[in-house]
Formats: C-alpha cells, structure tokens, sequence
C-alpha cells in the first residue's frame, strides 16, 4: 500500500515514467525527509527587551522633549 501524499507520488512518476514504482516511491521518501529537516524552528522569548523596544523615562521634560522629537526619533529606532 502507498504511504504518503498520493498526487506528489504521481507528479514524480509523470516526471520519471521508465522508473519502477519503488524507485519513485525512494524518490519521494527522500524529498519528504528533506522538506521535513528543512522547516525551521523558532526559538520564542518573553525574556528581557526585543531590538526595537526602548524604555524612556517619563518626567514632565522628558515628555515635551519626546514629543516634540518624536519623528526623529522613530527615524533613528528604524
């Protein structure tokens, strides 16, 4: 019996048809354990600051100071 996803087992075959049925079958074993190992895996954090997150201190200048700026300064975080 076929294991796997049938209509890419038959794409392979339409592309090689003097293949035997077990070599396109190896064919595909092969293709579905690259596209596995491929898939990359994502490393999540809630620890700490991410690259674009910055802590300003909110003083009554501080304020008018970043607001007045505020173009600027989301310019040069960019």
């Amino acid at each position: 019996m076929l294991k796997g996803n049938i209509k890419e087992i038959f794409k392979i075959r339409d592309a090689f048809p003097k293949l035997s049925l077990n070599k396109v079958l190896e064919i595909y074993n092969v293709i579905n354990k690259l596209l596995q190992k491929s898939k990359p895996k994502l490393s999540m954090t809630t620890k700490g600051l991410s690259r674009k997150q910055i802590i300003i201190p909110m003083e009554t200048n501080n304020v008018k100071r970043v607001i007045a700026q505020l173009n600027i300064n989301v310019a040069n975080i960019n």
